[in-house]
């Protein structure tokens, strides 16, 4: 959990440079890539991290103006690059005109919780960890040059798997959690 503005700031710079390397690294034909017949693509991975900014952050208030993930995946890499390089720049002016250290403690409902902003801008950086771990897996199936160390090692791997998104029914009584609790089963099951 964030206590202070400006540790979010550092942490989110590092971030997104971080991001920024990745998605410079995607061409055009690596968008398609998947692990395997029927998960996320490449493109697709990288379209969340666009979407999500906006989406999630503006359950706090803000107004982070962005894509919405209905939009579809844009056709070339360098325009989901600079989506993203707007959508966090405008993150970072919201917070600046609008939070401050006290508001990280204030609470909003998040995906059927209740989350501080200062964690719910943990979950910001660590989905975005998450997302580009995940994202170099199928980059590096697709042959493309990694942003990493020389001695980087990868596995081999048979799947790549994502709890993304909200399966909830109220029809089928499935809750926000018992739908992640449920996603996240199956994929121990194919891991």
């Amino acid at each position: 959990m964030f206590r202070k503005v400006d540790d979010f700031f550092k942490g989110y710079e590092y971030e997104t440079q971080a991001t920024q390397k990745v998605l410079g690294a995607l061409t055009d034909e690596s968008l398609n890539q998947r692990v395997a017949e029927g998960f996320r693509t490449l493109g697709d991975l990288a379209w969340h991290l666009v979407t999500t900014v906006p989406e999630m952050m503006n359950r706090t208030g803000l107004n982070v103006e962005g894509p919405s993930n209905e939009q579809p995946v844009p056709s070339t890499a360098s325009e989901i690059k600079d989506a993203y390089g707007n959508v966090s720049s405008k993150l970072v002016e919201q917070i600046k005109a609008n939070w401050n250290d006290e508001t990280l403690l204030e609470t909003d409902e998040m995906y059927g919780d209740t989350w501080p902003r200062g964690v719910t801008l943990g979950a910001l950086l660590a989905h975005e960890s998450h997302h580009r771990g995940q994202m170099t897996v199928l980059m590096r199936q697709a042959g493309l040059l990694l942003p990493c160390d020389r001695s980087t090692t990868l596995p081999l791997v048979d799947g790549v798997y994502a709890d993304i998104g909200d399966q909830q029914s109220i029809e089928q009584d499935v809750s926000t959690f018992s739908s992640h609790v449920s996603n996240i089963a199956g994929v121990l099951v194919e891991a």
